[in-house]
């Protein structure tokens, strides 16, 4: 066997690159972020104020769909999952924001030179993977909150003491409890 110890715990080499440095974040730091997204949205209102706009629009529309396809148990999966995309859908306001910080023309026609970009591919890849990542979300949540799972009730015993095949639960309504008692 080969002696990992040594392996794991050797000194390190003078060549070997350093560790890199983790710089910590501070109160000052979240307030120079808040101020420059203020300047940011003072600059060019329109630009935000699309986004500010879009969310709430797409967040009534996923509710609106829910409703109408009968899969209300994924309103909440589909609105906290949306959440996933975000970065995606906001690459145009980071090109904005880039060209903007760089004192560059940050209007809307350029909002969309990033497809020319060399780095397109990989952008493209987190945009395929988070689009991913949402749908396993919305997938686990259908098998957790499925309505054809909740509706199935146990197998119950026949009066012969014999097991019953499952079958349907047909939901009680309150006058029906009410009457039993």
């Amino acid at each position: 066997m080969a002696n990992l110890d040594a392996d794991l715990h050797s000194v390190p080499r003078e060549d070997a690159p350093a560790l890199p440095h983790v710089n910590t974040i501070t109160t000052r730091d979240l307030r120079d972020a808040l101020r420059l997204g203020w300047e940011d949205f003072k600059a060019q209102p329109s630009h935000l104020a699309f986004v500010a706009l879009m969310y709430p629009i797409i967040g009534v529309l996923l509710a609106q769909a829910t409703v109408s396809f009968n899969v209300f148990p994924l309103l909440f999966p589909l609105l906290g999952g949306f959440a996933l995309l975000g970065p995606f859908a906001a690459i145009a306001l980071y090109e904005i924001s880039r060209r903007r910080e760089r004192q560059l023309d940050s209007g809307w026609e350029h909002a969309f030179a990033l497809l020319r970009s060399p780095a397109i591919g990989q952008i493209l890849l987190l945009g395929a993977m988070l689009t991913g990542l949402f749908l396993a979300w919305l997938a686990c949540a259908w098998l957790i909150l499925s309505p054809s799972r909740s509706r199935w009730c146990p197998s119950r015993r026949s009066s012969t003491g014999g097991s019953t095949s499952p079958r349907r639960c047909a939901p009680r309504s309150p006058r029906s409890s009410a009457t039993r008692a």
